[in-house]
Parts: structure tokens; C-alpha cells; sequence
């Protein structure tokens, strides 16, 4: 391991400092002699206050002004001679937008939007991984709600979702029978997808990926989560079933960048894939700094990195606001706490103790936005960067190929 004392190995640019993942990233890539830089569009993020980043930079937020976004990179490669530009959020899709602007110096972590928005899109996806052969359950695009009331009437149990969205938080399950849906807006504009439902046991996966090998890879079971989605506690659960459908398909699409998965176990023990999420997520608290993490983006290991150890983590705030009264509810407050104390506050370290009081700044930074937009906390932690598939004209003509008929595919899900 390199000392810290010793000139850095390489300059790491990071985006998106609010999310814990990057605070880890942070840590590890600087615990291992690198020299850490974070770039990003709040006020306050959690990075902001770890000691492990050598400078923080605000820039503006890519939905605000995306060439300024894209200008304001460049000048932070060129002025700190950034060797890697690492996206962890949303913020990676508009990063890909602006990648042939930025110098040629820095190498972008990131693959090329039309990819990126294939696997981002929840029937784009599917789509993508079913024409390589790769299993995958029936998923259809609905821009209206007939196909829902009808697939109901027909006794399917289903998943109603947007075709863009986060954090499951568009995300409807509709067992058998009837439901009120009428609330949901479901248009040309803004599609959603029907999806057979599979069942309830999840499973999350991240891995880092060059030119279609995988780099560094880990699984984990969805147990406690901030939602219906996001993840808030964290061991590794090696399935290799899970990682051959997903080592097939980074061979097959030749991918390059962090990448992660959701998958669910079948009744007849089968996993399928439900969503892919081309970015970071809070899989990368499954690894340690002796895992050595920073070369796998690198490509410096000459062999799979896995997590080395017995590791339990979590988001300790998010365990608290979310876990504990699910507990409660759920009346299963004992096995919350032998999980609570089993794990690690991945934001808490001795080393780096400020992010623990950071992070409440930042909540509320979350919830100001969260009142002053009209949309709750977790929207809001990603409303400046979140991207829902846009592209300009020219953009479309180059990286998006035709799509299929909405209409017919209603259709034949329904019949």
C-alpha cells in the first residue's frame, strides 16, 4: 500500500459528493496514495467533509445548463491535472453528453450515452439483454392505462413502473384484481412499463467494468431499504448465477464503467433481472480499502476483485429514519437490532470524523429542496442531476436506434 505521505499514485477527480458511495470512494482511492478531488452542484455534500479529498469544487448542476456543466469540468481537469474522472450518481449521463468535450488528458469513467440510455431505460434494457439470448421477464411500455386495468382483469400479478425513475420510487406492485390507478400519469411523454411480477427476494449487485471484463464485482440481498428501493444495509452474498448472466452480458455490450443490477429469485429458483442502473451504487460499501478498489478502475489487477471480508455496513441515518420503524411496524425490532449491531456506519470513520455530522447538513439541505420543489426527500437528493432519457436531435440520430411500436406491444402483453 502506498504511504499517504508519498506523492499520489493518480489525480481523482469524483462527481457527485452527496452520496455516501462516493465518501467511500473517497476514502479508499486516498487511502491507497491517490490524490482526491470532488466536483459538485449542491451547496453542501457529505464529501465536502471528509478529510480524505484534497479539494472541493461546486460547479453548476447539469439540468440547469448542461454546456455550462460540461465547461466548468474541463477547467477542473485542466487546472488540477485530473489523471480519472469517476461519476458515481446520475450526473454520469450528462458527463457521457459533454465526454468529447473534456480534455483528452483525463480518462472519463463512463461508456457512451446511447449505452448508457439503453440500460437506464427499464424496457430498453430488457430489450438490449433478451437480444443477446440473456433470460429476462416480459416487459412492455404502457402510455396509457388500459393495458393495466386489462392486465389485471386478466388475474396477472404485475409491476407498473416509469420507464425512467430511481430508487423504485415510481414503482407500483399490483397483486391480482382491480386496483385504482387512476392517479398515476401515463402518457407519450411520460411512458411507464408493465413487468411480470417475479417475486419479493431482491437482490442488488455492483461491479466495475473495462471493455467488457469485470473488474471488481459484489452481491448483496435487499433487506432494509430507505423506500421501496434504495438499499440501506449491506453484506455480501456471493450467487453465481447472478454474475454469469451479468459477465455475459458486459462481454456481449463491451462495457465500460460501473454498472449495477437488480435481480429477483423466482419460486423455481431462477434469478431475472428487473432493472440495470449504469452507475454507482451502495454496493461499493461491500468493499474494503485492502480490496483495493481504486485498481479495478485502473486496470491494474490481473484478477477479480470480490470483497475480501466478513463486511456488514450501512446507512446508519438512513437504518434510523427508514429501517427502525419499518421494525416496529413489522413487529421484527429484534433482528433490526442484531443487524444495527452487527454493522458498520459506512459514513462514521475515526479517521474521518466530520462526515458524521455532515451528513445531517445535508438532510437538511435534501429536505429544503424537498419543500421548496414539492416532492419528497429522496427526489429531491437527485433533482438537479437526474437525467429521464432526453437527448437532443442530434443526439438521437446518432447513438438511439428506431424503437418498436408502443401499440403492438400492449397488445402482446395482453394477449
Amino acid at each position: 500500500m502506498t504511504s499517504q505521505t508519498s506523492r499520489p499514485t493518480k489525480n481523482i477527480l469524483f462527481t457527485g459528493g452527496r452520496a455516501p458511495v462516493t465518501l467511500e470512494l473517497a476514502r479508499q482511492f486516498h487511502a491507497n496514495g491517490h490524490r482526491v478531488y470532488v466536483a459538485e452542484s449542491l451547496p453542501f455534500h457529505i464529501c465536502q467533509f471528509s478529510n480524505a479529498v484534497y479539494d472541493n469544487i461546486t460547479i453548476p448542476a447539469p439540468n440547469d445548463d448542461l454546456e455550462a456543466f460540461g465547461a466548468a469540468l474541463s477547467k477542473v481537469i485542466k487546472e488540477h491535472s485530473i489523471d480519472y474522472l469517476i461519476p458515481t450518481c446520475e450526473e454520469v449521463f450528462h458527463i457521457s453528453r459533454v465526454k468529447s468535450q473534456l480534455p483528452e488528458r483525463c480518462t472519463v469513467f463512463a461508456d457512451d450515452i446511447g449505452k448508457l440510455r439503453k440500460l437506464h431505460s427499464k424496457k430498453e434494457f430488457m430489450d438490449y439483454a433478451s437480444g443477446f439470448g440473456l433470460p429476462t421477464p416480459l416487459t412492455f411500455v404502457v402510455t396509457t392505462l388500459e393495458p393495466v386495468h386489462e392486465a389485471l382483469r386478466n388475474g396477472r400479478d404485475i409491476v407498473f413502473k416509469k420507464v425512467f425513475s430511481r430508487f423504485s420510487s415510481d414503482t407500483i406492485v399490483l397483486p391480482r384484481g382491480e386496483q385504482d390507478v387512476s392517479h398515476v400519469v401515463v402518457s407519450e411523454e411520460t411512458p411507464w412499463v408493465i413487468q411480470d411480477y417475479l417475486g419479493n427476494e431482491q437482490y442488488c449487485t455492483y461491479s466495475i467494468v473495462i471493455e467488457g471484463v469485470i473488474q471488481a464485482h459484489g452481491t448483496y440481498p435487499t433487506t432494509y431499504t430507505a423506500g421501496q428501493g434504495a438499499s440501506t444495509y449491506f453484506a455480501e452474498s456471493n450467487v453465481k448465477a447472478i454474475y454469469t448472466w451479468i459477465e455475459s452480458f458486459m462481454k456481449a455490450i463491451h462495457y465500460t464503467g460501473q454498472i449495477s443490477f437488480d435481480f429477483i429469485k423466482t419460486p423455481s429458483g431462477a434469478f431475472m433481472p428487473i432493472e440495470c442502473n449504469p452507475r454507482a451504487t451502495s454496493g461499493v460499501h461491500l468493499f474494503e480499502v485492502r480490496d483495493r478498489l481504486d485498481r479495478a478502475f485502473l486496470g491494474k489487477n490481473n484478477k477479480l476483485i470480490t470483497p475480501g471480508g466478513e463486511r456488514r455496513s450501512m446507512l446508519g441515518l438512513g437504518m434510523l429514519v427508514y429501517g427502525l420503524p419499518k421494525s416496529i411496524k413489522r413487529m421484527t425490532l429484534r433482528r433490526w437490532l442484531g443487524d444495527w449491531f452487527k454493522a458498520n456506519d459506512v459514513v462514521f470513520s475515526w479517521k474521518d470524523l466530520l462526515p458524521v455530522l455532515g451528513q445531517f447538513i445535508c438532510f437538511a439541505v435534501f429536505i429544503w429542496i424537498a419543500l421548496r420543489s414539492k416532492v419528497t426527500v429522496m427526489a429531491a437528493s437527485t433533482l438537479d442531476i437526474e437525467w429521464n432519457g432526453h437527448l437532443s436531435p442530434a443526439e438521437v440520430a446518432d447513438e438511439i436506434p428506431p424503437g418498436q411500436d408502443e401499440d403492438a406491444t400492449n397488445e402482446s402483453f395482453n394477449h
